[in-house]
């Protein structure tokens, strides 16, 4: 209206009358101005985006995600932990995780029965952890926790709920069973990447 763009052009919610929302591409230009530069006609287009948007978050989604557990992916988890390994989330903890017998699951049962297997274990970090930790698919049968805020003996908890979730599943043909170490940063040392290999370290000796 004020002549400052052409065209103007918002995507935004509408509320629908059955409840839902969609997504909306609004557009819209003054078509006639009067000789004092006023407008007196306007033209514009609403069009119904909502497929767009949702394609868009899905592929947001598998950017950030592992497709078979739904947690999150590598690249995700990487990211939040240096992010996060400020003063304020200190001490900082990482649990890295390896499933035992998923070889023997795809080798006697199929590798189907090994997606299953993995997909149970995510189930189960899920809730074994915190609603604010990093959950990750770190590998092909490694997981890796980021526990903000958490010492060596939260690590330690949370790692036992996690044997004991696992041994209440008996249903599967390899039962869930999880090695993991954790290492744990109080300040400014060790690095992330050191960090990263002492949890690893101790996860292969308990495995």
């Amino acid at each position: 209206i004020n002549g400052e763009v052409p065209v103007v052009a918002m995507e935004y919610r509408m509320h629908c009358r059955n409840g839902h929302w969609k997504w909306v591409l609004s557009k819209g230009k003054v078509m006639q101005r009067d000789e004092q530069g006023n407008p007196v006609r306007m033209t514009g287009t609403i069009n119904d985006i909502t497929d767009r948007k949702l394609a868009e978050e899905k592929i947001r989604f598998l950017s950030y995600h592992d497709k078979l557990t739904g947690l999150y992916n590598r690249a995700f988890f990487e990211e939040e932990m240096y992010r996060l390994d400020s003063p304020r989330n200190w001490p900082l903890t990482i649990i890295i995780g390896d499933v035992d017998g998923l070889k023997m699951a795809n080798d006697f049962h199929g590798h189907h029965m090994g997606d299953r297997l993995l997909a149970r274990i995510a189930e189960i970090l899920v809730s074994a952890c915190r609603t604010g930790d990093v959950i990750a698919r770190w590998g092909g049968d490694e997981f890796a926790i980021l526990l903000p805020g958490a010492d060596e003996e939260n690590a330690r908890k949370v790692g036992e709920r996690i044997t004991r979730l696992c041994s209440l599943h008996e249903d599967l043909p390899v039962k869930p069973s999880l090695s993991w170490g954790s290492a744990t940063k109080e300040g400014e040392t060790p690095s992330l990447e050191a960090l990263i290999r002492r949890a690893e370290l101790e996860m292969y000796k308990k495995k």
